[in-house]
């Protein structure tokens, strides 16, 4: 009995020090963000409409969105990233388990013959079954940490989910816009073409009819192969964004195909309320992902502290051991044990030293690659603010550009055909036209490129895929 009394006194003693704990408690870095990006001064904060919905149907094309949601369905890239949350998920729950006592159950069966003094060496069975119990006291938080940073990591991990279905979002999408572009190229060397082809023929019909040398029939064959060639080789880039597209949206290129855009007019861009830098920051994924990396770092500190100290483990059976297996369960047969221990480390060779130092510089380089982060997400916010604006003054240029090149050249048809000019004026004019347009196109690419960069470097949106059974992560 006093034996019992003993074990319970110091089990109780061992319960009242738990909840001690050490380690500095966790602070969230703090950002300097300036208060506006000087790509957009006058913004406020606020929520923006489009990036609190699905953005991509800002677009205004039901192709674009048809595709993304296949492509939620089953890009591949994707799933794999889900998995690797599901993983992180599973390591918080194998963290938490430590929290709990370890319960087992055991039987076994042996028989031995025992040598006596007396020359009568008896042989007996023995029976044994019960139910064992472990459990570590958390005394300095060593199970709470490795809990904490598990949370952690789970929580940067679903980060990382959310940071990857953006970028291929964002890519699906990019992709799917540059394809528009290519497409109305395409047709304009078309349209070209046939302008070409007819131009042709009414200098080979001059030709033949001795109103016109040889020199104006070989520009005009020039000219007509030159656009054939570009078209043609507009072609391939299509072809190329078009099996991309596959892949994003998780088809085999093979089977893959997307009629070119019968649209009068390419798909809008959308306006990008950009917001202040700290709600950016906020937002972005990225940045998050960072953020709980670095609490995972921290937690492990306090991890490697608690190994230099004693470590307190209770173990406990109780059950039922008999000579005879029909009366094993009989209350005579019960027998129990309770077996608190300690262990403390005396020497390690500088083990844990080592283990805590590594866990220290871990977590300067979790806080460096965290303000790394910051950094080169406002750097993306700025370069893609800079570029919408710089491409939009640029394409109100061009366009004045294609209007005079389409004046001059109905100017150079109209003198070529009162015979004031030869055709090669003619031939500059429609060059300079074609080229202008095209460089239009161009820059229609090039903004469509830069107002996705910018919808992905405010971090988009979150959990607006159309998913069904999407991860939901709640508490991290």
């Amino acid at each position: 009995m006093r034996h019992l009394l003993l074990s319970a006194s110091t089990t109780a003693l061992v319960l009242l020090l738990a909840g001690c704990s050490i380690g500095e408690r966790y602070q969230e870095p703090e950002t300097e963000a300036a208060p506006a990006f000087k790509g957009q001064p006058d913004a406020v904060a606020g929520e923006s409409e489009l990036l609190a919905n699905a953005w991509w149907q800002a677009y205004g094309d039901a192709r674009l969105n048809a595709l993304v949601a296949q492509f939620a369905r089953n890009n591949q890239d994707l799933a794999a990233a889900a998995a690797r949350m599901d993983q992180a998920l599973a390591r918080l729950g194998l963290a938490r388990s430590e929290h709990f006592p370890q319960l087992d159950a055991s039987g076994s069966f042996s028989r031995e013959r025992t040598n006596r003094i007396d020359g009568r060496n008896p042989t007996q069975n023995l029976y044994d079954a019960r139910a064992i119990a472990r459990y570590e006291l958390d005394l300095w938080g060593r199970v709470s940490g490795l809990v904490d940073a598990a949370k952690a990591e789970a929580g940067a991990e679903t980060a990382r989910y959310e940071g990857v279905r953006l970028e291929l979002l964002t890519q699906l999408v990019e992709s799917y816009l540059v394809l528009q572009t290519v497409d109305a190229e395409i047709d304009l060397l078309e349209q070209t073409l046939e302008l070409r082809q007819g131009g042709f023929e009414r200098i080979q019909s001059r030709h033949e009819a001795g109103d016109s040398d040889g020199l104006a029939l070989a520009q005009a064959r020039t000219e007509l192969e030159l656009t054939r060639a570009e078209a043609i080789g507009l072609r391939n880039l299509r072809g190329s964004l078009e099996n991309a597209l596959a892949v994003l949206a998780g088809a085999s290129p093979s089977t893959f195909h997307l009629e070119a855009h019968t649209q009068e007019a390419l798909p809008t861009l959308p306006e990008v309320p950009v917001g202040v830098p700290a709600q950016v920051l906020a937002r972005r994924p990225d940045v998050f992902a960072a953020e709980r990396q670095l609490k995972a770092a921290h937690e492990r500190i306090g991890v490697a502290q608690a190994d230099y100290l004693p470590r307190f483990v209770i173990t406990g059976s109780a059950g039922y051991t008999a000579n005879e297996g029909d009366g094993l369960t009989e209350w005579r047969n019960r027998a129990w044990s309770i077996a608190p221990t300690v262990s403390l480390p005396l020497f390690r060779g500088g083990e844990l030293d080592a283990n805590l130092a590594q866990a220290r510089a871990a977590a300067e380089e979790a806080r460096a690659h965290y303000r790394q982060t910051v950094l080169g997400a406002v750097q993306e916010v700025e370069d893609a603010l800079n570029a919408q604006q710089v491409l939009a003054e640029q394409m109100h240029a061009q366009q004045d550009a294609v209007d005079a090149a389409l004046r001059a050249s109905e100017i150079s048809n109209a003198r070529y055909s009162g015979g004031l000019v030869s055709y090669l004026e003619v031939v500059d004019t429609e060059r300079t036209q074609l080229e202008a347009q095209r460089q239009l196109t161009e820059l229609q690419r090039q903004r469509y490129v830069a107002n996705v960069a910018l919808i992905r470097a405010v971090g988009g949106s979150w959990g607006t895929l159309p998913m069904e059974g999407g991860p939901v992560v709640a508490g991290l």
